[in-house]
């Protein structure tokens, strides 16, 4: 049974859906507020358009690798470093230098020209943003501003200094080789000319034009060696020129670099460079073979040297990219593009210098055995020899003179555009229907959020609902009230509906409960025992009426009031302060014909056992084997013994009471009674093996109780006031404790539920006074004995007295 009393973890879907039913005006008005903010947004944001340009852009590289241009084969290089220079300063700069600024406006009608410069470019570098497509090369360059004439403007303008700048770049070595080349053909004509001159002197003074084969032989090799070795010149040359270039580039961005020298301090490097001098020399002397005489020993060794060559390269190439990234380091794009070429031209010197040393070794080897011949013969070689120089380096330099011009103009296609930005008509930003539906849905969903908050944090007890997750499914409910406006007057009144409106709809409600408790009763219950957890909560005024509400029918009814401590169950019935009842009955062995009153003349069946006397020790009253052998001889006389007993919180005598009582009636005040109160009052009921009936849910707001739980479809209850209805139950002595009560165990009384709980507490200050109709004996008719009432002072403020109440000590029970 004690498994019934544990409350479900969790929620449901259908509570859920409750809770929004429930806080529907609270989900409202954040889903208005929501649309507020969102139509505050859109009034206070400036739109934004946007517009697009699409580039096709070429790898850096392309532009120095003739093959690519001659051959028409296409890099697969990704240009991640191209696309960053995009946003450069300088490519942003000569962007807005290119337009007339003072043509646009912003929001505030201030030119642009007033809030942009060229000399600022980062205060525009947010407005683009790139994009490249896929694996492809094709760059999609995005603007975006509150203007739209300017979004098309500055796209074109930022693609077309784009285009300028990559070029720039692109074609800055291959001009200095130009230049270079275009300086060099003039002086080897002129060297030419005097070999040529010098070599007809020679021959003519002497007349030799006799040579050996051998001689013949290592002229050629030193020919072709020379040969070799003067375009490595220049190539070392235009390696030099990009260093230099990067090397300014990094020294106007304040940015550490290793020289070439620093290179080649490295152990490593040193040593890659001298397996390349070893592999090259021989690689040399094998190329200088008649292919027809070599071996397939040397082919093999040729294949070797070769992919010795290869490897080493490689090697060297990423040992010098680590070694200048460990110094130059740099997120700016400008940077990471020079850092690239620096690096590959470092490479390539080191390369050069490698295949330079070797062929200077091997020529002057052969230089050295071509001095063993006679001296005129040796002669006439060098002469022979300078003059193929000159002539083969003439042709050369033309060749690359030739490639340097088509290099050189190649690059200028480095971007192309594809697609130029357009005037953009259609704002990007603030989406109206996007940020509207956001602001709904936020508004919606963080009213939601508070409405689950608040009804997870209510601990108060609400509808059916939650009190069957807490009882469990066995203990029905018996019905409902609705909940009633407390007046304003201080004037009391009623509270006994079945009596003095029988036909109201209210009174409908209790007849309802009474029929239920009389057909729902599992063990021909007679002595029934109110209950509740908490002062206020309805208890009384339904043991009233449910009284009369038997009596109406036809039954003997007793009604006891068993609460000693604070009596009030007079005041229900319009009655004078009874001298004497229950205590009499128990301790001074009053008759019960003295004690019991008939409280209405109409109602013969109806008979009442009032508190009489105040006890020190309630609980030993109920505890008497005299309270028991009293309570078994009404059993006999009475068809339904109705006990009031004294909330849980605040009575000790709780238990004896139950346990001689049939059947117990828990009586919850919604939206005060708490979980934790219910649930503890349930567990004390069952622990002492005592047998609830079934529960009432008083005080409940019209609306949130279904058809299932009572007449709410065909009766329609209003707002009940002073008009008809009045309070006039509550215990006779106030003090700030009992409002200290409410807070501790149901939180916070600014809620609907509170606020009526709260003037309850105010008015029961009314029931002190208790009735003006003198009390009857139900035996004999004689009029009981009264108590004298205490005198009346002045009008007071009873709330203010609960307020500061806790400045003393409450009165002691008399």
């Amino acid at each position: 049974m004690m498994s019934e009393n544990v409350p479900e973890d969790g929620i449901t879907i259908q509570q859920l859906l409750k809770v929004v039913v429930d806080r529907f005006w609270l989900i409202f008005i954040l889903v208005v507020l929501g649309l507020g903010a969102a139509i505050g947004y859109l009034y206070i944001t400036v739109p934004q358009y946007e517009t697009s340009v699409t580039a096709l852009v070429s790898p850096l590289t392309n532009s120095s690798d003739l093959s690519s241009l001659l051959g028409g084969t296409t890099s697969t290089r990704k240009i991640t470093t191209e696309v960053q220079l995009i946003k450069s300063s300088q490519c942003i700069s000569s962007a807005l230098d290119s337009l007339d600024l003072s043509r646009y406006l912003n929001s505030d009608g201030v030119p642009y020209s007033q809030i942009l410069s060229s000399d600022k470019p980062d205060k525009i570098k947010s407005k683009i943003t790139t994009e490249v497509s896929g694996d492809t090369n094709l760059v999609t360059i995005t603007v975006t501003d509150s203007s739209p004439a300017f979004c098309q403007d500055f796209a074109n303008a930022i693609a077309e200094s784009f285009s300028t700048l990559l070029t720039g770049i692109a074609k800055n070595s291959k001009s200095a080789q130009r230049l270079f080349l275009e300086e060099q053909i003039p002086q080897n004509e002129e060297l030419l000319r005097e070999a040529s001159d010098e070599l007809a002197a020679f021959q003519e003074k002497t007349g030799y034009i006799q040579v050996s084969q051998k001689s013949t032989a290592l002229t050629q090799n030193i020919f072709a060696y020379q040969m070799r070795l003067e375009p490595l010149v220049f190539q070392r040359v235009e390696h030099e020129t990009i260093c230099k270039d990067a090397q300014a580039a990094f020294d106007a961005a304040s940015v550490p670099y290793p020289s070439f020298e620093d290179v080649m301090a490295d152990e490593s490097a040193a040593l890659l460079s001298e397996d390349l001098l070893r592999w090259y020399t021989e690689l040399f002397m094998y190329a200088n073979t008649d292919e027809a005489k070599t071996s397939s020993a040397d082919t093999n060794r040729v294949f070797f040297l070769e992919s010795s060559v290869s490897s080493a390269s490689r090697s060297l190439s990423d040992l010098v990219q680590a070694l200048v990234l460990a110094q130059a380091a740099s997120s700016d794009a400008a940077v990471a593009i020079s850092r690239e070429s620096y690096s590959k031209a470092i490479t390539q010197m080191i390369i050069i210098d490698s295949q330079v040393n070797a062929l200077k070794n091997l020529q002057q080897d052969a230089e050295q055995q071509l001095t063993a011949f006679p001296s005129v013969e040796s002669r006439f070689q060098e002469l022979t020899r300078s003059v193929q120089v000159y002539e083969a380096l003439s042709i050369k330099l033309r060749e690359m003179l030739e490639e340097a011009k088509l290099l050189e103009s190649a690059v200028s296609g480095n971007v192309t555009i594809i697609d130029s930005a357009v005037l953009p008509v259609t704002q990007v930003s603030p989406r109206t229907l996007i940020v509207i539906a956001a602001g709904i849905l936020a508004g919606g969903a963080l009213g939601f959020l508070l409405a689950l908050l608040i009804e997870l944090t209510d601990r108060t007890v609400r509808t059916p609902d939650v009190v069957n997750s807490i009882v469990g499914p066995s203990i029905p409910i018996l019905g409902w009230t609705p909940l009633l406006e407390v007046p304003a007057s201080s004037t009391p009144f009623d509270l006994l509906f079945t009596y003095r409106n029988p036909s109201s709809s209210l009174a409908e409600n209790y007849k309802l409960i009474a029929n239920n408790i009389f057909y729902s009763s599992r063990t021909g219950a007679k002595i029934l025992a109110v209950n509740s957890t908490l002062m206020s909560e309805g208890k009384s005024t339904l043991t009233s009426n449910l009284a009369v509400a038997f009596a109406q029918q036809g039954k003997r009814v007793l009604i006891i009031d068993g609460d000693l401590r604070r009596p009030n169950l007079e005041g229900f019935f319009n009655l004078k302060k009874s001298a004497v009842g229950l205590t009499d009955c128990i301790v001074t062995k009053l008759p019960l014909q003295d004690a019991i009153i008939q409280p209405f003349k109409e109602l013969p069946g109806l008979h009442a056992l009032f508190s009489g006397k105040t006890s020190r020790n309630p609980a030993a009253i109920f505890s008497s084997p005299a309270f028991a052998s009293l309570m078994e001889q009404f059993r006999s006389q009475y068809d339904f013994i109705i006990i009031d007993v004294p909330p849980l919180g605040f009575a000790a005598e709780f238990a004896t009471i139950v346990k001689l009582c049939d059947e117990v009636v828990v009586s919850i005040r919604a939206g005060i009674t708490t979980k934790d109160s219910l649930a503890s009052l349930i567990s004390n009921i069952r622990l002492i093996n005592g047998v609830i009936c079934g529960y009432v849910l008083n005080q409940v707001v019209s609306g949130t109780m279904n058809d299932r739980y009572g007449y709410s479809g065909y009766y329609s209850y209003g707002r009940y006031g002073a008009k008809k209805y009045g309070y006039y139950y509550g215990y006779n002595k106030q003090s700030k404790s009992d409002l200290k009560a409410v807070r501790a165990t149901s939180g916070s009384i600014k809620s609907v539920y509170g606020r009526h709980y709260k003037k309850d507490l105010i008015n029961r200050r009314q029931a002190l006074r208790f009735g003006a109709n003198d009390p009857v004996l139900a035996a004999s008719g004689q009029p009981a004995p009264v108590k004298v009432p205490r005198p009346q002072g002045g009008k007071r403020d009873f709330l203010k007295d609960i307020e500061q109440a806790s400045l003393k000590k409450p009165a002691k029970d008399k």
